[in-house]
């Protein structure tokens, strides 16, 4: 009840335009604001999980690729013969 009184207060007090009317401010139009935030962080949530798994597998993928130049560096400080995978 009192988080409701602080965002209705809130809402009265400011807006866009510089003030809300008592409609604006109405329980109803709180809980649909309300609903429309909660829906924007979950779609947020949502999208800094996919965001996350993105750089695991960028960062795998860069993780073989540095594997195979340290084998090749390897390789060319042996002198042992290189031999390029994608060129065959």
């Amino acid at each position: 009840m009192q988080r409701a009184l602080v965002i209705r207060h809130t809402v009265l007090a400011t807006t866009g335009r510089g003030f809300a009317s008592e409609a604006e401010a109405s329980p109803g139009v709180i809980k649909v604001v309300m609903d429309l935030f909660e829906r924007h962080m979950n779609s947020l949530d949502r999208i800094r999980a996919e965001n996350e798994a993105f750089r695991k597998e960028i960062n795998g993928k860069l993780d073989k690729v540095n594997a195979e130049m340290a084998e090749l560096r390897r390789e060319i400080r042996d002198k042992k013969s290189v031999k390029f995978p994608w060129l065959s």
